[in-house]
């Protein structure tokens, strides 16, 4: 099977602003909600979100990040994503403002794996967040993945992937394979997994410690 083209995506996404049942769906909610309380730290200076779809991770991540770049294959679901972020910050003005938590600076684009991936912008992100995404890949981008990650990985870099575990016609790679390409990125370390019937969660660090120890209280 081939690799699903932003035609594909174009459709569903123009057929609806939430074809998975993304924002009100209690596992997708839950998944966000584990997702970002494995986030190691409380604030990251600047994260990737390849496959951003509608942008329910990217609002999620918002209060933990100071700069996010989000894109996606369709640019049906860029529209929507960055019309929801607007929204959001209108409906919610405090949410993202100082006083509450800092502020977030988003920015979608369309992005097609591996060649809209942002190398060339010469960036640095301390958080990428790789979610319901390398499953479509063909095998040539998936192959390139982990080493586009590693160029773009700050020295205190921390990698999320999120997958779901079932099958699907559209699926070209096993969700257990596709992370454990990831324990292949040379000096990260796997520090955290979550796995359940339904979705595998992982993550990975440049610099393994306790987060009990940079707290001071281990």
């Amino acid at each position: 099977m081939r690799a699903m083209s932003s035609d594909y995506f174009d459709a569903l996404y123009q057929a609806s602003d939430d074809p998975w049942r993304i924002e009100d769906n209690w596992y997708e909610q839950r998944k966000r909600a584990l997702l970002t309380a494995m986030l190691p730290r409380r604030r990251f200076r600047n994260a990737l979100e390849p496959g951003c779809g509608t942008g329910e991770l990217t609002l999620a991540l918002g209060p933990h990040c100071d700069h996010i770049l989000a894109g996606d294959l369709a640019p049906a679901a860029v529209d929507i994503a960055r019309r929801r972020w607007q929204q959001y910050q209108q409906r919610q003005p405090n949410f993202f403002a100082p006083g509450h938590q800092p502020h977030c600076h988003a920015r979608f684009i369309d992005m097609t794996l591996p060649a809209d991936w942002p190398a060339h912008l010469g960036a640095s992100f301390d958080l990428i967040v790789i979610s319901e995404l390398a499953y479509y890949l063909d095998a040539a981008a998936l192959q390139r993945l982990p080493a586009l990650i590693n160029g773009s990985l700050a020295d205190d870099g921390v990698l999320l992937a999120c997958h779901w575990r079932h099958d699907f016609p559209q699926r070209l790679h096993d969700t257990a394979s596709i992370h454990a390409g990831f324990d292949n990125i040379p000096a990260l370390h796997r520090m955290a997994h979550y796995q359940d019937e339904d979705f595998l969660l992982d993550m990975w660090c440049r610099q393994p410690a306790s987060i009990a120890q940079q707290q001071g209280l281990a």
